[in-house]
């Protein structure tokens, strides 16, 4: 794998190198030749979200559900080897000295033989793992890092590792005699690249120490936040100086070598196998699951199947040719996986070579090539296009701005060629094209010279070697353009510095003094969105001056049985056996905490409430910036009557007992309370809302709320136990016919009063003690019952408005409420104002003077409205098309939060040609939501398969199943199998949305998807937001645009899919969904409840009454002086806890 310096590949999809034992000497040795490291060859992209991620999709598989235990496949019915031996594939490397390694073979055989201070992750997202060190402390100058070395760390040959191994192996991987190519990603350390330079000699300049044998002090040259992942890295282990002087180039051998990790080299045939044994030494020899590993060497993709096919394997790690691919996909079998990987694949230029000393000739190329067909026709993989070197993984992730590259366009392309001399391609230069030898990279060399030909009548030959030949030619620059591959780490610096003029890594010959400066400033911007500009900069001039092509970022397939656990998806492939098990024989080894001390985490043990997990941050956007300065919205000050404009969706009701959406609840959660409120930010506890105190019974099925003195209605009466009581009876009794009924099942006898098998509203489980005491009965305990009181659909209400007023009672001049503000002006379809409550008991809190409420259903007319001042929060603003832009301007008026809703298109099941659960699966895998989350939305969100967000994943163990995916092949076989192969006489099928450009381009893409890929006319019908309602609710649909939010309890997103939710109109009802749902419901052990959930999630995915589309995210805009917005996952923000930074401090907290 690569860090700053991994590169892969050479005769296969991961390595590169050859097979001589060449180990170079220590210090004083003859330099060894330079060499150039290559990348890693895989293929296809990858969404996800993991545990402590940026909450995105690329942290999952990007195919294969690596189910355990299966069924269906032959690779399910195959148990463990008896011996529990662990066999794979590895390419041919050149070194085991982890000062010498450049590819990935080299350094998946080292990553299990030797051990650095911490260890990668077991999947990209969590933090590293303890190694020899247990921890470090960064000092608050944020480059001087003290690592702590464990006293049981032993080389192989029962030595104590030390801290001096660690210094003796970096200066010697800096020593010019070694030879290192990989030496760059030591120069982050202090005096380092002046010492391997030769501009320094003394040793002890350099910045690493041990003060003494268990202790390692690291001095960087300037603060570099990611530097503490390339501790990871082969070119970061220690190694051994006794046996490397002892046996000079020959110290890896088997019968030499001393190791410090988890296994050691116990048998080495080059070009046959390499033979590991689990470590007696090493000091968690107790947590290594897997005694033996066999690597067998596999030059080609093709021998990699045939080994894996014939049982030789277990672990095919070369990847996978595109034809096997796209069959191995389309069967569906489920030892295939497929990652993304942080690399990216291109042609180098020669620049010093003509005619690419010109740029306009470089450009041509670069805009000749139609990279959409490359991957879709040619490697088939899931790979991206590339127009650059650094992913859109790092726009969701870190903010990068992502510079627009070079289109594919063949005009300009020909008319840039016509200028630089060469018009109709007349007059070139013999030109060559050079790779090394595999199938993939052939048909990806042939592709590229066919649209050469055809585009710009540019002959080039193409030239086939084998690896080690192609490094000799390009060290020597003896190249026109050379095939290459670049893997980086989770941050952007390190996918171009490659690039920099004076890398060993960049054989072009292109230099820009531009380039190395940003590059150089980067390092130095104290902030992230500083660095990724500068970074977007350089980015920005390599794209223009093209000293490269970038074809496409890489995937990662490959081929596992079943039965091995423990490969999770890996940004950079490190996939170390120590974290694998046999599933039939074994538990998953036990992971350790690191212990790290940094001024972030002294900071957060200084704070008041400990730091919120990512999940509950805003994923783009601070609330802290404030004053902000650099963009007009920095400027506006609060208005000058306090009064916050908001835009919304016309609300349908504000009646609690009747309210069943979102705009609906933002108004009522501002002029009702409930017992219990939400808190600012999730992750928060919740705060005292009418009750001020609760008990819960020993079974956990009562709960006894005492209800506050001081709570009263607008009309001066107080707030009664009895009228909560009220409320829910008035909700659940079928004439008032509430289609939000559902949350209210949790309570004793409420579905049974509900759909009127018991008559007697007083058994409903709520009873009015006495005015200050609700006592409550549950169904069964529920774990989550606090948190769903807070939501809308508990709020009470004022049972003599209504008697006196009917339907009427909410309008302005009747409304009676409780909350902290009341309802003084309704025009509908133009604005809702509220004004502050004085006499509401908590008044002192609530910082506005009021809220005004703008309806509107288009984007564009609310982005007006925000960009005019009439509001200060756009909730709905900002288009799909509009998100990218005001990333990479780094607005600091845009936020996005994660949100537990899914968008969906429900499908109308009791009719055909939708009754048929067949058709509905064919529709679902003809959608490539991938392509709609990254061309329609921006990259934001998160592509579903199902009702359950990823989130549970993190915050509950939750293991979600995963359906097919985009498949259109599949798809068209289940058409086929349903009657209407191609789509031959499939109706023409309508599909409905409301008003909204997103909704708009969302509903397009689909059409477009469906129509293309099964054949299937589909016709678009676009109506307002109620009068979508209204046909959903009548079933007046075939697919209809739908979203469903939930809140922590993941009954909350499931429930709409039972057969007797008032909303479930789809005519959907599986009796065994029902089952595991309802059996969910009374489980409060936390692991059989996921569980439940995760087969009822199955039962959908089978059926597919909706096709999910996407995992939300909440964008929209707030000018920086308004505060108190943060993230909340229900998307249930209190205009209470918002306030105007130039004109109060946020208002006081209650206490719980």
């Amino acid at each position: 794998r690569a860090a700053a310096a991994l590169l892969a590949l050479a005769a296969s999809a991961t390595s590169c190198g050859g097979g001589d034992w060449g180990e170079p000497a220590p210090f004083s040795a003859t330099p060894a030749p330079a060499t150039w490291e290559e990348p890693a060859e895989p293929p296809a992209p990858a969404p996800d979200t993991a545990a402590e991620a940026k909450g995105h999709a690329l942290l999952e598989h990007v195919y294969g559900e690596d189910p355990w235990p299966c069924t269906g496949h032959p690779s399910c019915d195959e148990g463990s080897p008896r011996d529990g031996t662990l066999a794979v594939s590895v390419g041919d490397f050149e070194y085991l000295d982890p000062n010498l390694i450049t590819e990935t073979e080299g350094a998946f055989i080292a990553e299990n033989v030797f051990e650095g201070l911490l260890m990668a992750p077991r999947r990209s997202g969590l933090p590293p793992e303890p190694g020899v060190a247990t921890g470090y402390e960064l000092a608050d100058d944020g480059k001087t890092y003290t690592f702590h070395l464990r006293a049981d760390a032993r080389w192989s040959d029962g030595r104590p590792v030390t801290a001096g191994d660690f210094v003796y192996s970096w200066l010697r991987a800096l020593d010019p005699a070694t030879g290192s190519v990989t030496v760059e990603t030591l120069y982050y350390l202090e005096n380092a690249e002046k010492f391997n330079k030769g501009a320094l000699t003394d040793r002890d300049l350099v910045g690493v120490h041990a003060p003494d044998d268990h202790t390692l002090v690291v001095r960087l040259e300037r603060p570099t936040p990611f530097w503490i992942a390339l501790v990871t890295h082969s070119q970061y282990y220690p190694v051994p100086r006794w046996a490397i002087e002892e046996h000079g180039r020959q110290w890896t051998r088997p019968e030499n070598i001393v190791t410090n990790g988890a296994y050691r080299v116990v048998e080495q045939r080059p070009r046959e196998r390499v033979v590991l044994e689990r470590s007696p030494t090493y000091w968690d020899a107790a947590n290594v699951r897997i005694p033996r590993i066999v690597a067998r060497s596999s030059t080609s993709e093709n021998q990699d199947i045939t080994l894996y096919d014939s049982g030789q394997i277990q672990y095919a790690r070369m990847g996978v040719p595109p034809a096997e691919l796209t069959a191995r996909m389309t069967s569906g079998e489920p030892d295939l996986i497929i990652d993304q990987r942080l690399c990216y694949y291109q042609y180098t230029f020669n620049t010093e070579h003509p005619p690419f000393d010109d740029e306009r000739v470089r450009r041509a190329i670069v805009m000749a090539i139609d990279k959409d067909r490359l991957v879709g026709s040619v490697t088939r993989g899931r790979e991206v296009p590339a127009d650059g070197v650094v992913l859109d993984y790092f726009v969701d992730a870190m903010g990068y701005p992502d510079p627009e590259g070079l289109p594919f366009d063949v005009a300009a392309a020909r008319k840039l060629l016509a200028e630089a001399g060469f018009p109709g391609g007349k007059g070139l230069p013999p030109v060559t094209l050079s790779y090394n030898t595999l199938d993939r990279h052939q048909a990806i060399a042939e592709f590229v010279q066919r649209q050469l030909k055809e585009n710009l009548n540019f002959d080039v030959t193409l030239e086939n070697m084998e690896f080690k030949s192609l490094l000799k030619k390009v060290r020597a620059k003896d190249f026109d353009i050379t095939r290459r591959g670049w893997c980086g780490e989770e941050h952007p610096y390190t996918m171009l510095e490659i690039f920099r003029s004076t890398s060993p890594r960049n054989p072009s010959g292109w230099k820009s003094a531009e380039f190395d400066s940003l590059l150089e400033r980067s390092l130095d911007e104290p902030t992230t969105a500083g660095q990724m500009k500068l970074l977007a900069q350089a980015e920005a001039i390599l794209q223009r001056e093209a000293p490269f092509v970038p074809l496409f970022y890489y995937s990662y397939p490959y081929l596992k049985k079943p039965v091995l656990r423990g490969l999770e998806a890996e940004l950079t492939a490190s996939h170390p056996v120590k974290y694998m098990w046999w599933g039939d024989e074994d538990t998953p080894p036990e992971a350790h905490a690191l212990v790290v001390d940094t001024p972030e985490t002294r900071a957060a043990a200084k704070a008041p409430e400990p730091a919120a997990p990512k999940l509950l941050e805003h994923i783009y956007g601070r609330e802290e910036s404030w004053p902000c300065t650099g963009h007009p919205t920095c400027e506006e000050a609060s208005p000058k009557d306090g009064m916050l404009g908001v835009d919304i969706h016309e609300p349908e009701f504000i009646d609690p007992s009747l309210v069943s959406e979102t705009e609906g609840f933002l108004i009522d959660n501002a002029i009702f309370e409930g017992l219990v409120s939400r808190p600012p930010r999730s992750g928060m506890p919740f705060e005292p809302g009418v009750a001020e105190s609760w008990e819960t019974s020993a079974d956990g099925t009562v709960y006894t709320f005492h209800l506050r003195g001081d709570a009263r209605w607008s009309n001066g009466r107080p707030v009664v136990a009895g009228d909560f009581v009220y409320a829910w009876r008035r909700k659940l009794d079928p004439a008032t016919a509430s289609t939000a009924v559902e949350p209210l099942f949790v309570l004793k006898n409420a579905k049974a009063l509900n759909d009127g098998t018991l008559k007697d509203p007083t058994q409903l489980g709520a009873e009015a003690v006495d005015d200050r005491t609700l006592r409550v009965k549950l169904e069964a305990p529920n774990r989550f019952f606090i948190g769903a009181i807070t939501t809308g659909h508990f709020l009470p209400v004022p049972r003599e408005a209504i008697e006196a007023h009917d339907k009427a009672w909410t309008r302005p001049e009747n409304i009676v409420v409780n909350g902290p503000f009341t309802l003084t002006e309704w025009k509908p379809r133009e604005r809702v104002v509220l004004t502050k409550r004085p006499e509401y008991w908590n008044a002192a809190r609530v910082r506005l003077p009021g809220v005004i409420l703008y309806s509107g259903e288009s984007q564009s007319t609310n982005l007006t409205r925000y960009e005019t001042g009439t509001v200060q929060w756009a909730r709905d603003a900002v288009s799909s098309g509009l998100v990218g832009d005001y990333i990479r301007s780094g607005r600091p008026d845009l936020f996005i939060d994660p949100y537990l809703c899914y968008y969906a298109y429900f499908a109308r099941v009791d009719k055909p040609p939708l009754d048929d659960a067949r058709v509905r699966r064919a529709l679902d895998m003809a959608i490539d939501k991938e392509g709609l989350v990254k061309k329609v939305l921006g990259g934001l969100q998160v592509p579903a398969d199902g009702p359950m967000l990823p989130h549970f994943e993190v915050t509950s163990g939750y293991p979600k199943p995963h359906t097919p995916g985009f498949d259109p092949a599949g798809a068209r076989q289940l058409l086929a199998d349903a009657g209407y192969p191609g789509g031959k006489g499939f109706p023409k099928l309508q599909l409905v949305y409301n008003t909204n450009e997103s909704h708009k381009a969302i509903a397009e893409y689909t059409a477009r998807n469906i129509e293309e890929n099964l054949g299937i006319r589909v016709e678009l019908t676009n109506v307002e937001w109620q009068s979508l309602l209204k046909k959903l609710r009548t079933g007046d649909f075939e697919l209809g645009r739908f979203g469903w939010c939930g809140d922590e309890d993941p009954q909350s997103l499931m429930s709409v899919l039972l057969s007797y939710h008032p909303e479930n109109s789809m005519g959907y009802a599986n009796p065994e969904f029902d089952r595991l749902v309802t059996t969910a419901m009374r489980t409060l052990d936390e692991g059989e409840q996921m569980r439940l959930y995760a087969e009822a999630e199955k039962v959908v995915q089978h059926d597919m009454p909706m096709i999910p589309m996407y995992y939300y995210t909440r964008v929209y805009l707030k000018k920086p002086v308004l505060q108190g917005i943060e993230a909340e996952l229900t998307n249930v923000h209190l205009f209470q806890y918002m306030y105007w930074a130039d004109k109060a401090a946020a208002g006081t907290e209650a206490t719980p």
